[in-house]
C-alpha cells in the first residue's frame, strides 16, 4: 500500500515551509591572533551562487597567549554580496582556554537569508579581548544553507498571562503581558536557533511537551529578552543550562512571544532553524480564518 504524504501550506497565516540543505564549503582561514579587540579580516571569498545562506559554522583552534580573553565571546562578522553584514555569537570555554577547540554553528546569522553567489569577507573580533591576546589556528568556515521556516502573528489582541524572568526563575513583577504562542516539532533531532523580529520590546519563551500559561515556570526549554539588536530582537539558541538548543524529532515545542513590560504589545516575525525541517502546529481555529487559504498537495508513492 501506498505512502499518503499531505503537506498543509498556510498562506496569508504566516506560515512558510523550510528550504532544502546544501551548505557551502569550508572554507579554510589563515592562522591568525585577535589582539586588543581589533578586527582579523580574511581575504574575500568568491562563492558560487544557487544557494541561500541562512548561517555560519566555525571550527578553530583557540589558545589564550595573553591576559583573560573569552573564548565564549567571540565573534564571526561577514560582509556580504551586494552590501549589508552579518554577525554569529560563537561560543566555547568560559575563560582562557589553552588550547580550546570551537565547533560552534549559527543557523540564523541571516535569518532573511541571502544569495550564496558573490564576494564574501569574514571579519573575527572579541570584544572580551581589551588588553589580552589570544590566537586562532586550523580555522575553517562554512556558509550555512540550512532549512529556516517562520511565521508572522500580533500579540495585541493576544490572552495575558505572567510571563516567566530569565531562565525561568520566577514570574515577572510587573503584572500581565499579552502573548501568542505557536506549537512546532521539528524531523530530525540536534541544534536550533529561534530569532525573533519585534515591532515592540518582546521577550520569547520555548516549552517542550506542553504549555501551560497557568504554569508558566513547567516544561521550559530556552527564553531570551533582547537579542542581537537589543529590544525588540530575541535571540534563543542556548537552553537554560546556557548549551546549544538541541530539539528532539517526536516532541511538540511551544514557542511563546510575549511583552517585557505590560503596554509592550505589537506585530513580530519568527525564525526557527537548525538540522531539521520544522512542521508548525495550527491552533484548530486557524483553519476557518478569514483570510487563510490552506493548499493541500497530496504525493502517492509506491504500491
Amino acid at each position: 500500500m501506498g505512502r499518503l504524504r499531505l503537506l498543509v501550506l498556510l498562506f496569508g497565516c504566516g506560515l512558510f515551509p523550510a528550504n532544502a540543505y546544501s551548505d557551502v564549503g569550508p572554507f579554510a582561514v589563515p592562522d591568525f591572533n585577535l589582539v586588543n579587540g581589533g578586527f582579523q579580516f580574511h581575504p574575500v571569498l568568491n562563492v558560487a551562487g544557487g544557494r541561500q545562506i541562512y548561517g555560519f559554522s566555525l571550527e578553530a583552534d583557540w589558545t589564550g597567549l595573553s591576559g583573560t580573553p573569552r573564548s565564549d565571546e567571540l565573534r564571526l562578522f561577514s560582509l556580504l554580496p551586494g552590501g549589508g553584514a552579518a554577525s554569529a555569537l560563537s561560543y566555547g570555554g568560559t575563560a582562557t582556554g589553552n588550547p580550546f577547540r570551537f565547533e560552534a554553528s549559527r543557523f540564523l546569522a541571516i535569518p532573511q537569508g541571502v544569495g550564496s553567489g558573490g564576494n564574501w569577507t569574514l571579519a573575527f573580533a572579541n570584544p572580551s579581548i581589551i588588553t589580552s591576546t589570544a590566537s586562532l589556528t586550523n580555522v575553517s568556515v562554512t556558509l550555512l544553507n540550512n532549512p529556516v521556516s517562520t511565521y508572522q502573528s500580533d500579540t495585541t489582541d493576544g490572552a495575558l498571562w505572567t510571563r516567566p524572568t530569565e531562565a525561568f526563575a520566577g514570574l515577572s513583577p510587573f503584572g500581565e503581558t499579552r502573548y501568542h504562542k505557536q506549537a512546532f516539532t521539528v524531523n530530525q533531532s540536534g541544534r536550533y536557533d529561534i530569532f525573533s523580529s519585534q515591532g515592540f520590546d518582546g521577550f520569547v519563551f520555548l516549552y517542550a511537551g506542553a504549555f501551560n500559561p497557568q504554569s508558566p515556570l513547567q516544561n521550559g526549554l530556552s527564553e531570551n529578552d533582547d537579542g542581537r539588536t537589543g529590544p525588540g530582537s530575541s535571540d534563543a539558541w542556548l537552553d537554560v543550562t546556557g548549551a546549544p538548543l538541541e530539539l528532539l524529532a517526536g516532541t511538540t515545542y511551544y514557542l511563546v512571544t510575549t511583552g517585557f513590560n505590560p503596554s509592550d504589545s505589537g506585530a513580530f516575525t519568527n525564525y526557527i532553524g537548525g538540522v531539521g525541517n520544522v512542521t508548525f502546529v495550527p491552533e484548530p481555529s486557524s483553519f476557518v480564518l478569514l483570510g487563510c487559504l490552506a493548499v493541500a498537495t497530496v504525493r502517492r508513492r509506491g504500491r
